[in-house]
């Protein structure tokens, strides 16, 4: 059995409503160095956080997303993580649960991350 690794959102009045994370990166860097990446910190973000975050309508967030064509939930990489509890430690092909959705972290352009949608 896969085992699914659940990211909430506890505290939507801190960090645009983003819950910091730490990715293991194995994929090789393009600056010609052959290292590894190794932990990238990143953080979870969506619509919904950000809007309850700015006193906004979450549904009306996440409709302008869908119809600006826009990402509901993405992360975003940071050059470090501050918290007082420690971050998950997830890897490329994890798969996660964010905001009632199972997603898989897949790798994409220019050493980023994205989030696939399972069904």
């Amino acid at each position: 059995m896969t085992q699914i690794t659940k990211i909430e959102t506890l505290d939507h009045s801190l960090d645009y409503g983003g819950v910091d994370v730490i990715i293991n990166d194995t994929r090789k860097t393009h600056f010609g160095t052959g290292d590894e990446r190794g932990e990238v910190h990143a953080s979870f973000n969506s619509c919904r956080s950000y809007a309850l975050y700015n006193k906004e309508d979450p549904e009306e967030s996440m409709q302008r997303a869908t119809r600006l064509g826009h990402e509901q939930v993405w992360i975003t990489l940071e050059c470090g993580v501050i918290s007082n509890s420690p971050a998950p430690i997830l890897n490329l092909g994890d798969l996660v649960e964010y905001e009632g959705n199972v997603y898989t972290i897949v790798p994409e352009p220019n050493n980023n991350f994205g989030l696939k949608l399972m069904k």
